[in-house]
């Protein structure tokens, strides 16, 4: 008689993938929409390797959790996918890592050119970063043919160079996606060189290109900056970098991301649709920045002027008002309530 307290290990195969408790899956009930350039770019290029009920399959997977274990290495994505059969199936997608002598090159670059070291240290990954990598003959973000799928599926040990992934590397990479979009300096990691080491690296890069001895010169020849005391009448005057900034004019991709962190209306049971309003005010208002940047500076005189995107502003804000009722002015509509007001 068998023992009840022994339990028979389950089929070698079973028809439906293993359910994995506690697996890793995808966050984002609305994939891919919203994700970062970063992600975006890996997915683009994860995807051209797929076949399309492959890729459907893969996304199956990962919204399910299928996915055992997930890590993003140096050089490497590495995860155990949960298939039919008993044991996990070890995923690697492999990414081609950069050489010292090209961080040294890619350090100091990033260091030289102020707009990127800041950002960079202030935890942002620019889409800018991408043409700097590129004037050094590097990718940011691996291209198709340089990612290599493997998997100990039957299919994926079967797989020849240049065929199809299957759809526990489908569903490697997709996760891989998304923790580019949590943590884009995760790219960073993939290419050879965790993302904390190279800030560490642009920090020390760039101390050591602003110092040197008071009215000397930095170590790469650029001058010396004066102390604040001996620069305070021309604190505020805008330096000549201020036209290397970056300021693209472009629809954004997470529409109001203000008023959604602000949460509903504080005032609960006023009449005056205060977040919608605010909503309306926004997309007219970003309308017009964008046509007037796109069509570049009207022609005449400016200065105090009254611009034609301020035109524009205020006569689609008031068409609008006027067609919901909510006009003001003297005699007109029901304005918002005083306490809207306040």
């Amino acid at each position: 008689m068998a023992d009840p307290a022994f339990h028979k290990r389950p089929a070698a195969q079973s028809d439906k993938p293993r359910r994995v408790r506690g697996g890793v899956r995808l966050a984002r009930k609305d994939w891919p929409e919203g994700i970062g350039w970063q992600a975006r770019r890996w997915l683009d290029a994860l995807t051209a390797r797929l076949a399309p009920d492959t890729a459907a399959l893969g996304i199956d997977y990962a919204r399910k959790g299928q996915a055992r274990s997930l890590a993003l290495e140096p050089g490497r994505v590495v995860a155990a996918v949960q298939g039919h059969v008993y044991t996990a199936y070890r995923t690697v997608i492999e990414v081609p890592t950069f050489g010292e002598a090209q961080w040294e090159a890619l350090v100091q670059a990033m260091a030289e050119q102020a707009i990127h070291g800041a950002k960079l240290l202030s935890g942002e990954l620019t889409l800018g970063l991408e043409d700097l990598f590129g004037q050094l003959g590097l990718r940011l973000l691996p291209a198709t043919a340089e990612l290599r799928g493997s998997c100990t599926c039957a299919e994926g040990r079967a797989a020849g160079e240049g065929s199809a992934w299957c759809k526990h590397v489908a569903c490697a990479g997709l996760l891989a996606a998304e923790a580019l979009d949590r943590d884009p300096f995760l790219v960073f990691t993939l290419r050879g060189v965790p993302g904390p080491e190279v800030l560490e690296r642009l920090t020390e890069r760039r101390s050591k290109l602003a110092g040197g001895g008071p009215g000397g010169t930095a170590s790469n020849g650029m001058a010396q900056l004066p102390a604040l005391d001996e620069q305070i009448d021309e604190f505020w005057d805008s330096g000549p970098g201020l036209d290397d900034l970056e300021t693209p004019i472009r629809k954004p991709e997470v529409s109001h991301a203000l008023l959604r962190r602000l949460g509903p209306s504080p005032f609960a049971d006023a009449k005056f649709p205060l977040v919608g309003l605010l909503a309306t005010c926004y997309d007219t208002i970003s309308r017009a920045a964008q046509s007037e940047g796109f069509a570049g500076p009207a022609g005449g005189g400016g200065g105090a002027g009254e611009s034609g995107g301020d035109r524009a502003v205020e006569s689609e804000a008031e068409g609008e008002a006027e067609g919901r009722g909510e006009g003001g002015g003297a005699g007109g509509g029901a304005g918002p309530p005083a306490g809207g007001r306040r």
